[in-house]
């Protein structure tokens, strides 16, 4: 299921690639830019430019008062395609130091592998000799909501336990956020679970300004080892296709077995209560 294998997603509709690499001259970076119009600006509905702050620090050797710092824009390129319900999100932005692209998956999958867009980005990348990776990153997230009725269904859902409240009498869990690293290889996982109240309407399923809950989990994978960059230097694909698995092996660690099963099979678990978000 995470990774896009179902014709239905639930959970875990939101992505995020990222790459951090030294800083690329202006130059390069509109070619990069030409280079992303051309293959993929067809999957975009709209391009546009912002200017984000960047900070040179200038150290004169011979000085005794402290480094100067000089502050200046840099242009960032952005592709956008808003979420329809034929076509998935997308948002890709190209700076001088990042290029990232997030994702916002309609339910039924375009089937597209998006990973693959990346993988080109950074073969296009690295046939300049100035190209220098420095951080890659795989994020995977998403919410859902459920009656504060049914809370108890997510025990039935994840295999940890998702609430792990104390027992008090008087007092009910409102809120929390909670967030654990992992090391893996040589990748760290930030996996972050979030819980939030509040009343719910929702006229489709006939809730109208009843006690629920925003369930709220993620998984970042990243990565700076030198070992895995010179890898991604060298396939991008495969490493890419790689984290995400381990993404997905972790997810089906939180998530019990058969829901899996379910998931992987296009339910959309309204027999245990989930309000899609």
């Amino acid at each position: 299921m995470a990774d896009g294998n179902s014709p239905n997603r639930l959970f875990l509709k939101k992505i995020l690639y990222r790459i951090d690499f030294q800083f690329i001259t202006e130059k390069i970076q509109e070619e990069v830019y030409s280079f992303i119009t051309e293959t993929y600006g067809d999957a975009f509905i709209e391009q546009s430019q912002e200017l984000a702050n960047e900070i040179d620090v200038e150290i004169d050797a011979t000085a005794l008062d402290h480094p100067r710092f000089n502050r200046k824009s840099q242009p960032i390129f952005i592709f956008r395609q808003p979420k329809t319900d034929d076509c998935d999100g997308r948002i890709l932005k190209l700076g001088r130091t990042f290029c990232f692209l997030e994702l916002d998956l309609r339910q039924s999958t375009m089937g597209i592998q998006y990973f693959d867009w990346i993988a080109e980005i950074i073969n296009k990348l690295k046939t300049y000799s100035i190209f220098k990776l420095t951080r890659v990153g795989l994020r995977k997230f998403n919410n859902f909501f459920i009656l504060d009725k049914d809370k108890d269904r997510l025990n039935d859902i994840f295999s940890i336990d998702y609430l792990s409240a104390a027992n008090c009498a008087g007092f009910e869990l409102d809120n929390f956020s909670h967030t654990q690293v992992y090391a893996y290889e040589d990748y760290q996982l930030r996996f972050s679970r979030n819980y939030s109240s509040g009343n719910l309407s929702n006229a489709a399923r006939n809730i109208e300004n009843e006690l629920g809950h925003m369930v709220s989990f993620d998984f970042d994978l990243h990565t700076a080892s030198d070992e895995m960059l010179i890898a991604l230097s060298v396939d991008a694909s495969r490493v890419l296709q790689d984290m995400n698995a381990t993404v997905c092996n972790f997810f089906n660690s939180v998530i019990k077995d058969n829901i899996v099963e379910k998931l992987n099979a296009g339910e959309d678990l309204s027999d245990y209560n989930v309000i899609p978000f």
